[in-house]
């Protein structure tokens, strides 16, 4: 580090997470302060994170800079990986790169499987375009591709070819390819052409893997989560790394190949580890194979997450029925690592909430508690509601999830120890009840609650000092079923109640609540003009659209979307509401095609 020192300052309100200006980094107060009695272990984990990727930048975007925004990923892609290789080193205990591949891997997966999404070495031709970029595409793909390239290349050579290009490029301007060029000056291969494809195209393939006597069926495509979408019949292929054993080949260029078999014996996966960035698509023989060797515990944590996160995005896209994804979700009733559980919540949220014949039906709601609450069983009694000395880190994190997920169906015994936990904070304050488990307490008994615990939270909001505590009670106060209670909280929007920094989380929630959800969308509309004054220049205002379309899953609220921004584009809208629109017509498609069959699958 060439410079005399580095300082951190955190500001009470800023439009970014944290900014790496060289020599003295500026943070949110919630990425960088914390306390070790009264903070959750998902924050700390965040807070840790943050740290180490605006330390990155010390080096990627501040010693060796990008020519232009087109290489916007240089920066952020670097620091977006090497913060899980900084901090997996400091505490191996958190199984971070298992993490990687769910909260980095398939949110990137998400947005790049949109027509409109770009390429991560993406065209700037005006400046109201940049905040468009700052998303899960420069930032999470960007991260996902060096992911991969690191296991092409392999760690030491990895390392020895970076030290190359910092040295080389220092106090300088780059462009993406002088950063291949020096990986394989060192690596001596061909990194060019491994790596240009994945940055320069947009999207990412579909691998349909079939099995025969000796060899393997692998065809590719592009991966597009529309059905109704013109992309799908791209043409595009990609270098495909296999990763898998017993195959002749180990990486894939042709749209259609027959890969050899080695011992005889057909893989029952490809892309183990999930370092490669693509989704995998499984005959039935392969699937019945799957099934067994996940009942016998045959396959490892990060790829029972990989198998059951492209089956769920492949039902939601079309590409398989609803029935096939959680006929393998049955066969999840034993797991007992995070990595599953964050795809199995995930995944039994969207189908609540898309699949449901509308946002005020119950038949979808009623019919998967009972399902879940069996489901969840094992591990609601293995972890408990309490905290265990000592425990596993991955444990302590998915507690919560569980709790979650018992709290969501009903189960009485944990919605007696949310009820007593509640009672505990306002008798003792916030240090009385588990800071991992706040965020599911408050937002039951807001579901469960009315206008008196409405004005509890709120008071705990203004009184506390952590903005762990204030965003968890965000989450809690807009989870209320009462309009009048939803009208409440959009004056606090305008408030100085609330930061500006902080607008964006109070919306997105409101939007995530069934209850408050056409409501959100009329005050938006309403507002619209206020909305672009206070955050018009803050990233959270492009990301906008995005808010309001991927809770929409009918025509009527479709074709009100596209009727409000018609008059409304500008540059740094223009990505956004184009992918809001193709998320709101996949959810559609989704929901007039498998509605029915998810609700017949949770009855019986």
């Amino acid at each position: 580090f060439p410079l005399g020192k580095c300082d951190f300052v955190a500001l009470p309100d800023f439009a970014s997470g944290a900014m790496e200006n060289w020599g003295l980094i500026t943070f949110r107060e919630q990425t960088l302060l914390m306390d070790p009695d009264n903070t959750s272990l998902m924050t700390k984990q965040y807070v840790a994170i943050v740290v180490a990727h605006e330390l990155t930048h010390q080096w990627f975007g501040n010693l060796v800079t990008m020519r232009w925004w087109t290489d916007l990923w240089l920066n952020e892609g670097f620091a977006s990986w090497m913060e899980y290789l900084a901090i997996d080193h400091l505490f191996p205990e958190w199984d971070l790169w298992t993490q990687f591949a769910v909260d980095e891997q398939q949110l990137a997966m998400k947005i790049d499987s949109l027509e409109h999404t770009h390429p991560v070495e993406v065209e700037v031709n005006h400046p109201d375009e940049i905040r468009s970029i700052f998303d899960a595409i420069s930032y999470q793909k960007g991260a996902s591709m060096i992911h991969m390239l690191h296991d092409y290349l392999g760690a030491d050579a990895f390392r020895d070819g970076l030290r190359h290009y910092l040295k080389k490029h220092s106090y300088k301007n780059t462009h993406t390819i002088d950063l291949w060029q020096a990986l394989e000056d060192v690596t001596k291969k061909p990194v060019k052409e491994f790596m240009g494809t994945w940055t320069s195209q947009a999207g990412f393939p579909i691998v349909n893997v079939s099995q025969h006597a000796d060899h393997l069926v692998i065809e590719q495509s592009k991966f597009v989560s529309n059905p109704e979408s013109p992309a799908r019949l791209d043409d595009t292929l990609w270098p495909i790394p296999l990763h898998t054993e017993g195959l002749s080949s180990q990486t894939v260029i042709k749209k259609k190949t027959n890969v050899p078999l080695i011992d005889g014996a057909i893989p029952a996966k490809i892309n183990n580890g999930q370092t490669g960035f693509y989704r995998v698509n499984y005959s039935h023989e392969i699937q019945q194979k799957q099934l067994l060797m996940l009942d016998n515990g045959r396959f490892s944590s990060i790829d029972r997450m990989g198998l059951l996160a492209d089956s769920f995005e492949t039902t939601k896209s079309g590409y398989q029925s609803i029935n096939e994804y959680l006929d393998l979700l049955a066969h999840y009733d034993n797991e007992d690592q995070l990595p599953a559980w964050e795809i199995i919540t995930g995944s039994l949220g969207t189908i609540r909430s898309i699949l449901s014949s509308s946002d005020t039906a119950t038949d979808l709601r009623d019919a998967m508690k009972p399902w879940i609450k069996n489901f969840i069983a094992p591990q609601l009694q293995k972890l408990g509601t309490e905290a265990i000395k000592n425990e596993n880190h991955l444990d302590t994190l998915l507690r919560p999830i569980i709790i979650g997920l018992a709290a969501s169906s009903d189960e009485p015994s944990v919605l007696d120890f949310i009820a007593s936990s509640y009672e505990k904070r306002l008798a003792e304050g916030e240090t009385s009840i588990d800071p991992n488990l706040r965020g599911t307490i408050y937002a039951t008994t807001a579901r469960l609650g009315g206008m008196e615990e409405l004005d509890q939270m709120l008071k705990m909001y203004k009184e506390t000092k952590s903005s762990d505590e204030k965003l968890s009670l965000t989450a809690g106060m807009t989870s209320f079923e009462q309009p009048e209670i939803h009208e409440r909280i959009f004056e606090l929007i305008k408030s100085d109640t609330v930061r500006t920094q902080d607008n964006s989380y109070w919306i997105a929630y409101s939007f995530m609540n069934r209850y408050s959800r056409a409501s959100t969308w009329q005050w938006v509309k309403d507002n619209w003009q206020w909305l672009k004054d206070t955050m018009g220049t803050d990233m959270s205002f492009a990301r906008m659209p995005i808010y309001v379309a991927r809770q929409f899953a009918d025509q009527e609220k479709i074709d009100d979307y596209v009727e409000f921004f018609s008059d409304k584009m500008e540059p740094s809208i223009e990505r956004t509401y184009k992918q809001g629109l193709e998320i709101a017509q996949t959810s559609c498609a989704w929901r007039t095609r498998d509605h029915t069959e998810a609700l017949k699958w949770f009855k019986k």
